[in-house]
C-alpha cells in the first residue's frame, strides 16, 4: 500500500477495504440483450460516497504531461473531490459542489497551467452512471465483445450521432467500458474509459479511468478503494486559499 504524505479523508480502521495486488474476476454472462445487461448494472446498490488514493497523469491540449499523486473522493449526487501533490508538495485541490466548484493550485501549477487541462465533468459523472442506465437506450453498433447503446435514433442525424450520451457495454461482464457524449453538431465533446475492473463489496469497479476532451486527458489509477463510508464533514470544504471557478 502507498502511503499517502497527509490525510485527506478520514475512515474508520475497521471499515477500510483494500486492494489486494490481484485484481478479482468479474463475473461471466451470456449475452441476452440490453434490457438484461442494464437490469444487471441497475441491480448494485447505488454508489452513496467513494474515496480512493490515486495516481494522475495529466495530458494538456498543447500535450505538456504532469504525473501527480492523489487523493480522491465524492458524496453523490453532486460532490467530487481531488487533490494532489508532486514530492510530497500540495500540487492542486479541487472541489465540485451543487454550489460553486473550486480550486486552490500551487505556483508550479499556475505556470504549467495543468488546470486548463481538467475538464471538471468528466473526472466525475462516471459516479453517476447509474442516472444514465435509466434513459431509453437504442443499439447503435454491436459485435462479438461489446454493444453501444445510445439515445433515440430520432433519423435527424446519422445512425449513432444523434445528440446525448453513449455507453458501450462489455457483453460478458456487463459492465460499461466507455462512454461518450455528442453535440448538436455530431462532435464528440467528452469521453471517459473505464478498465481494469475488479470486485469490490461483490461490486463490479474500474481502477482505472482515462477522461478526454478538447481541454486534454486525465488517466486516473485508483488505489485503496472504499465504497459508501462515512466521509467527515470537511470532506469538501475549501481551503481559504481556494478561488472559485466556473
Amino acid at each position: 500500500m502507498r502511503v499517502v504524505p497527509y490525510a485527506l479523508f478520514v475512515v474508520s480502521l475497521f471499515a477500510t477495504v483494500t486492494l489486494s495486488a490481484c485484481r478479482t474476476a468479474l463475473p461471466q454472462y451470456s449475452w441476452e440483450g440490453q434490457d438484461a445487461a442494464l437490469a444487471t448494472m441497475l441491480s448494485y446498490d447505488r454508489i452513496q460516497t467513494f474515496s480512493a488514493a490515486c495516481r494522475m497523469t495529466m495530458i494538456s491540449e498543447t500535450k505538456k504531461k504532469l504525473r501527480l499523486d492523489g487523493a480522491v473522493a465524492a458524496s453523490l449526487p453532486g460532490h467530487f473531490r481531488i487533490q494532489t501533490w508532486k514530492f510530497g508538495r500540495n500540487a492542486f485541490d479541487l472541489i465540485v459542489t451543487p454550489e460553486a466548484n473550486w480550486v486552490a493550485a500551487s505556483s508550479q501549477l499556475k505556470e504549467h497551467k495543468s488546470e486548463e487541462s481538467l475538464d471538471f465533468e468528466s473526472l466525475w459523472s462516471w459516479l453517476n452512471l447509474n442516472q444514465m442506465l435509466d434513459h431509453s437506450y437504442d443499439i447503435v453498433r454491436s459485435n462479438l465483445r461489446s454493444v453501444t447503446l445510445g439515445p433515440k435514433q430520432l433519423g435527424s442525424a446519422p445512425l449513432g450521432f444523434e445528440p446525448g450520451d453513449y455507453l458501450v457495454i462489455d457483453k460478458r461482464t456487463r459492465t460499461c467500458r466507455r462512454f461518450y457524449r455528442i453535440d448538436q453538431n455530431g462532435n464528440i465533446i467528452m469521453s471517459v474509459s473505464l478498465s481494469d475492473w475488479t470486485l469490490i463489496d461483490d461490486r463490479p469497479w474500474p481502477l482505472r479511468l482515462i477522461a478526454t476532451s478538447n481541454l486534454g486527458q486525465v488517466d486516473l489509477r485508483f488505489e485503496d478503494v472504499m465504497l459508501n463510508q462515512r466521509l467527515p464533514e470537511t470532506a469538501f470544504q475549501p481551503p481559504r486559499q481556494a478561488i472559485q471557478i466556473k
